[in-house]
């Protein structure tokens, strides 16, 4: 039964599933390359300090 769902909501082709990973390549590229110094080291104190961020109730 499980693998027949999966069968079921399997696309036909793989273009569509092709394109959604291109567009997100595509975006993560550009994300990469437009990110400065200053908001790595904003992500990465975040990052570092995950659980007290974690906690906060935004």
């Amino acid at each position: 039964m499980r693998v027949l769902r999966h069968v079921l909501v399997m696309p036909a082709t793989n273009a569509t599933s092709e394109r959604s990973f291109s567009a997100l390549r595509r975006l993560k590229t550009y994300l990469r390359t437009s990110t400065t110094q200053e908001r790595l080291t904003h992500l990465m104190t975040l990052h570092v300090h995950r659980c007290a961020t974690d906690a906060m109730d935004l």
